[in-house]
């Protein structure tokens, strides 16, 4: 991976400035992980056949850059990163077969003789909208032109005091605004932060 910290750190750097080349290097050199997450998570579950492993991957960093845009999260080491990649992979993965779970019971409930059902959506999936590399560009690029401006000053390490006082909002009110942009551009690309 890296010789050292400091090509991590450049790599992290790179991202939080909004380059999509980095971001496409994270989703290269991290997504085997979380693959190995879900397979393994996946090994004795019958959501083996139904899940879409891809869209799962999309769904962990979609939520991922999601946490990187708006600031709630700072890695600092490839092992972090890994962890956090991880950590949501499973609970993204947990929240599959809850859901699973949740749509047999319904099903045996209405129709008790029914056979076995897919849990993939029809509707497009992160994966078909987006590809992996240009995620991070096009979230950008659905911002408009003042959330961009605190996206980009966020991205930079500004803290939200100093990002208020260069605008003339309060530190919450300019952390809230970007927090519901990126929300909300994630919901026009098909995409939920956090799974549901």
């Amino acid at each position: 991976m890296y010789d050292d910290l400091s090509q991590f750190e450049a790599l992290v750097a790179r991202l939080n400035g909004g380059d999509p080349v980095a971001a496409e290097e994270i989703v290269r050199q991290y997504e085997p992980f979380i693959r190995r997450a879900v397979q393994m998570g996946l090994r004795n579950s019958r959501l083996r056949r139904t899940l879409d492993s891809m869209d799962l991957c999309q769904s962990v960093f979609a939520a991922f850059f999601y946490q990187v845009a708006t600031g709630t999260t700072e890695v600092i080491s490839p092992d972090e990163l890994i962890k956090l990649l991880v950590t949501i992979a499973r609970r993204k993965l947990a929240q599959a077969m809850r859901k699973d779970y949740r749509r047999r019971r319904q099903l045996h409930a209405v129709m008790p003789s029914a056979g076995s059902f897919s849990l993939i959506d029809p509707a497009p999936t992160p994966s078909r909208v987006l590809s992996s590399k240009d995620l991070a560009a096009r979230i950008r690029e659905l911002l408009s032109h003042d959330e961009r401006e605190l996206a980009d000053m966020r991205a930079t390490g500004i803290s939200w005091a100093d990002i208020a006082e260069r605008t003339g909002g309060s530190a919450e009110s300019c952390r809230v605004q970007l927090f519901r942009a990126i929300r909300r551009v994630l919901g026009e690309l098909g995409m939920s932060p956090h799974g549901d």
